[in-house]
């Protein structure tokens, strides 16, 4: 069995990983020419984490980043909203969240991966399933295989190419992220923290000695650009009413490094294969960042397909299976990002929310966490 790839991210080589443990041979094919550092940073809840231990490689990552203790929610000027509780961020084996550069946990699982799965350069500009199974035209090349799996990302092309009508959906909220070197507070190192306030929060993580991964959201239309080119001073002004930590954070942070993006997710899909065609992470299923849980239900992706082809024969019944174990999670995390980001934005919305939190008793907050961070055990 043939197996191929779209797309040499944290899906996709987490699923290469996976595929391999399982004798499963197959091959990525990414279209960036060369591997670079890119990016800022991420945060791989334990729900991802249980994933790379099974995978071997959760000393690595763990390494490579900060455990973080804590989840804080705060005003501007980094008061939290409730006492942080210090297992907030663990599940029940006490395996803690990672945070760390994008770059780093990139060039571990490259590393891992068998020499010769990720070809770069292969950008795909065609698909299509056939009679002995899928067909895929490159910039360069045309490749025959039995099953393809689409870890493309929100802008997928293989989605584009078996659902055409599927839509990316605008939150109403633009991000900039980055990684400074100023210190945080000592109260809020190995937390996860984010402030909010008028239609803006501003959240950081410390990712590792002396580099501080930090996010700024601000409410405006889509493809907004700043007049001001400095962007520097323009985030300056837009959090000068936030805690001093804040504006250091901007201020000590290369400006060519700083980089914006839209805040999108993608619009519930009914289905997430076609004949030997199946979407995962990003490009069947995409959500907003405000749940940190992005880049982890990917991960859980990769662990769960993996495992539905090696145990069924037929790939459409893989499929099948992968997605009823998915899909009542990944609605939900999706679902409730995108309620949480618009409350936060909103005026009315935003102080409800602050007293839900404030409200909410320890049990609660660790149990629907813990619920987020479960997987089922191996099925193969």
């Amino acid at each position: 069995m043939n197996i191929t790839i779209i797309g040499g991210g944290i899906t996709g080589l987490t699923t290469a990983l996976g595929l391999h443990k399982l004798g499963i041979p197959c091959k990525i094919y990414e279209r960036t020419p060369q591997l670079a550092p890119v990016g800022a940073g991420i945060v791989m809840s334990p729900n991802a984490m249980k994933v790379f231990k099974w995978l071997g490689i959760d000393q690595q990552v763990a390494e490579a980043g900060v455990a973080l203790k804590n989840g804080v929610v705060t005003c501007q000027q980094l008061v939290p909203l409730r006492k942080p509780k210090e297992d907030f961020l663990k599940d029940e084996s006490n395996q803690f969240m990672v945070a760390l550069h994008r770059a780093a946990l990139h060039e571990i699982l490259v590393k891992n991966v068998p020499a010769g799965t990720l070809e770069l350069g292969h950008e795909l500009h065609h698909l299509e399933n056939t009679s002995g199974g899928v067909k895929l035209i490159f910039n360069n090349l045309e490749v025959k295989t039995d099953i393809v799996l689409g870890a493309d990302g929100l802008h997928s092309k293989t989605r584009s190419a078996i659902f055409p009508h599927s839509k990316i959906r605008y939150s109403g909220q633009t991000c900039w992220r980055g990684v400074s070197t100023h210190p945080i507070p000592d109260a809020l190192k190995n937390s996860s923290t984010e402030a909010w306030g008028w239609k803006r929060r501003f959240g950081f993580v410390n990712i590792g000695k002396d580099m501080i991964y930090w996010f700024a959201v601000i409410s405006a239309p889509d493809n907004f650009k700043p007049v001001e080119k400095n962007i520097n001073r323009y985030l300056k002004e837009q959090f000068r009413s936030f805690h001093p930590s804040v504006i250091g954070i901007i201020d000590q942070t290369e400006p060519d490094h700083i980089i914006q993006n839209d805040i999108d997710d993608l619009e519930r899909l009914s289905c997430w294969h076609k004949g030997n065609i199946c979407l995962t992470g990003d490009a069947a299923h995409a959500t907003t960042p405000n749940m940190g849980q992005g880049g982890a239900q990917g991960v859980e992706d990769a662990y769960y397909i993996c495992q539905t082809i090696k145990k069924y024969d037929n790939p459409q019944q893989a499929f099948k299976s992968f997605e009823k174990i998915r899909r009542k999670k990944v609605d939900k995390v999706v679902n409730t990002s995108w309620t949480m980001g618009k409350m936060i934005h909103n005026s009315i919305q935003q102080p409800l929310l602050k007293l839900i939190l404030k409200s909410m008793s320890d049990k609660s907050v660790t149990s629907q966490m813990r619920n987020i961070y479960h997987i089922d055990p191996p099925m193969v």
